[in-house]
C-alpha cells in the first residue's frame, strides 16, 4: 500500500484542476484583452449565454424602472445602447423611445440584433468598439449593460467612461450594470493585468467631475441569490458640472452592494 493518505489524492487532483482552471481563466482573459472582438464573437457563435432568461428579463424590467422613476412616464428621448448583444433589451428600450442606436462590438450580435429589430423604424444599429470609435451623440439616455467588464485596464476603462459622458447631454443619464467578479478571479495573481472589478468601475465612474451618482440597487434583491449568475448592481448616474464631493458616501455604499 502507498505510504500517502487517501485523504492526498483529491488535494493533489484539486490542485491540478485548479491549475487547469486557472490557465484556462488567464487565455481566456488574455483573448478578450488583446482581441475583444473575436471573443465576443465566440460567445454568441457558441450561444454560451441565454439574453431572454427570465432573470435577464427582470434586469431588463428593474433598470428601465429605475429610469423611470427618474425621467418620468415620458418617452426617454434619444437613447444609445452601448453592448446591445442579440438586442433583446434593444426592442423593450424602442418602445418606449423617440430612437435608439444601439451598438456592439461583434458584428455576430449585430447580425442578429438587426434580425430582432427589423420591426422597429426608430432603432438604428452600428457595428463598433467604443474604446476606439465615434459614439456620436448627444444623447438623453446612455445605457452600458456588461459592457464595463470587457474593457481592460484602468486608463482604456477611464477614456470610455470620458467618452461616454461626453456624448449625453446635461441633465441626461448614464445606466450601468456592473458585475462583481467571481472570488476565484478576484484572488488570482494575475488578475491586476487583466481585469477591473466591480469597485474598480463604480470609482472611475463616480471621480467623473460631471456625474452624479443617483440610484444603485443590487438585482436580483438583498437575500435573494440565482446558483450560476453573477449578481450586478444597477447604478444610474445624472450628467451635471457639479462637484461629487457630496456623492462619496453613496458611492462607496454601492460599492458595497
Amino acid at each position: 500500500m502507498s505510504s500517502k493518505s487517501k485523504g492526498a489524492e483529491p488535494e493533489n487532483g484539486s490542485g491540478l484542476l485548479s491549475m487547469y482552471r486557472q490557465a484556462r481563466l488567464i487565455g481566456a482573459a488574455a483573448l478578450r484583452w488583446a482581441f475583444p472582438e473575436r471573443a465576443q464573437n465566440r460567445t454568441y457563435l457558441r450561444r454560451s449565454y441565454n439574453f431572454e432568461s427570465p432573470i435577464e428579463r427582470g434586469r431588463h424590467a428593474r433598470t428601465l424602472s429605475a429610469v423611470a422613476q427618474r425621467l418620468g412616464p415620458s418617452a426617454l428621448g434619444e437613447v444609445l445602447e452601448v453592448g446591445c448583444a442579440e438586442g433583446a433589451f434593444t426592442v423593450e428600450l424602442a418602445k418606449c423611445s423617440r430612437s435608439v442606436t444601439a451598438c456592439d462590438i461583434s458584428a455576430v450580435a449585430c447580425a442578429r440584433a438587426a434580425q430582432r429589430c427589423s420591426g422597429y423604424a426608430n432603432i438604428s444599429l452600428r457595428h463598433c468598439d467604443i474604446v476606439k470609435a465615434s459614439i456620436g451623440g448627444p444623447y438623453d439616455l446612455i445605457l452600458a449593460m456588461a459592457v464595463l467588464e470587457g474593457i481592460f485596464g484602468l486608463k482604456r476603462l477611464r477614456r470610455a467612461v470620458i467618452k461616454l459622458v461626453e456624448a449625453i447631454r446635461p441633465g441626461g443619464f448614464l445606466v450601468v450594470n456592473v458585475f462583481d467578479l467571481p472570488g476565484e478571479l478576484q484572488r488570482a495573481w494575475w488578475a491586476r493585468w487583466f481585469l477591473e472589478s466591480k469597485d474598480r468601475h463604480i470609482e472611475a465612474l463616480c471621480k467623473h467631475p460631471s456625474l452624479r451618482l443617483v440610484h444603485a440597487e443590487s438585482y436580483p434583491g438583498p437575500g435573494l441569490s440565482v446558483p450560476g449568475y453573477a449578481h450586478p448592481v444597477i447604478i444610474l448616474l445624472e450628467k451635471t458640472g457639479a462637484s461629487q464631493a457630496r456623492d462619496s458616501d453613496l458611492s462607496k455604499g454601492a460599492a458595497s452592494l
